[in-house]
């Protein structure tokens, strides 16, 4: 597990939400304000940002080792039998930890619950690892993220793929922070990265995006799971993309977040479950033309984030054929 060393700007808890109770004013109303408290290494805050202000946005540097497919396009060229300049045969050594590189993402710290999409959670990074382990295998895909937050998985995606639509509601500043961090980290950006409005809750989506669905072959999406009428919404969408143009896979990464309840008298995760109750529902539907299969990833691939990769973090794979 990849553990940075200790900084007062460093935090990293198991925690899946802090909640902080903040007073409007004089009224007795109350703002829940919440934090995934995985943030790294936390530089400055952004532009227009006040230093001592929690809730507005800041600049963290999330470093990772590259994957040799991902920065070298013939891996078994470099172990080619070489001679030096006279004629003694060079010793080459496969380099499997791949170089360290730092992706500088601008995000929240702390938010109100509908804008926790401006924040960094530790699915994101779960699934930006799976991306990069993939690497060449999905080097053809067009992506669909649903809900990319900042956006640091679509960048991730976009390491390894020729086109990315990083895709959220349009609310607060999270469409704008993602453009800002693709920006910012073009130079690990191998593909096109393209960012677009898709709002779970509303059928009428806009032309641009229309467009674009039937060349989708994979969606994917991280952490989505903190209510159950979003859940619903979610997988509602992700039955329309799933069940319309290309044959289609999707990687859905989350943490089972666990809460003990006086109810059930032990620790349960209720978001999680509903979640994929949810989801074995959409698969064991009867969809005319379609056959779905869902699975959980169960490899031990790599990490190559830095960031606590923790027991309850799950990958699902669903896929959708034509019949």
């Amino acid at each position: 597990m990849c553990r940075p060393p200790p900084s007062s700007n460093f935090s990293i808890q198991c925690n899946w939400l802090n909640i902080a109770s903040l007073k409007m004013g004089e009224s007795e109303e109350h703002v829940h304000m919440v934090s995934s408290e995985v943030n790294a290494f936390t530089f400055f805050p952004a532009p227009d940002s006040e230093e001592d202000d929690r809730e507005k946005s800041v600049v963290s540097r999330f470093s990772y080792k590259v994957p040799r497919s991902t920065h070298q396009k013939n891996s078994m060229a470099d172990l080619t039998p070489k001679v030096d300049e006279d004629g003694d045969l060079e010793v080459v050594r496969p380099n499997n930890t791949g170089e360290e590189k730092n992706l500088y993402i601008t995000h929240s710290t702390l938010t109100s619950l509908e804008l926790v999409g401006q924040q960094v959670w530790r699915g994101a990074l779960f699934l930006a690892d799976y991306l990069l382990y993939l690497g060449q295998q999905i080097k053809d895909e067009i992506v669909l993220e649903l809900g990319a937050g900042v956006g640091l998985t679509s960048i991730a995606a976009a390491m390894v793929t020729k086109k990315v639509y990083a895709t959220d509601v349009d609310r607060g500043e999270i469409l704008k922070m993602i453009k800002s961090n693709v920006e910012e980290n073009k130079e690990h950006i191998n593909g096109e990265v393209i960012v677009n409005e898709l709002d779970f809750f509303t059928k009428e989506w806009k032309e641009s995006l229309k467009q674009i669905l039937p060349e989708v072959t994979t969606i994917i999406a991280a952490d989505l799971v903190y209510h159950n009428t979003l859940t619903d919404a979610f997988v509602d969408t992700l039955k329309d993309l799933m069940t319309s143009g290309k044959d289609k896979q999707a990687f859905i990464a989350l943490e089972r977040r666990c809460v003990f309840t006086l109810e059930d008298m032990e620790t349960v995760a209720p978001c999680y479950d509903y979640f994929r109750k949810s989801l074995d529902a959409l698969v064991d539907s009867t969809i005319e033309g379609w056959n779905m299969e869902l699975i959980e990833i169960k490899e031990n691939f790599p990490q190559y984030f830095c960031y606590e990769k923790v027991r309850e973090l799950v990958i699902l794979k669903i896929t959708s054929r034509k019949c």
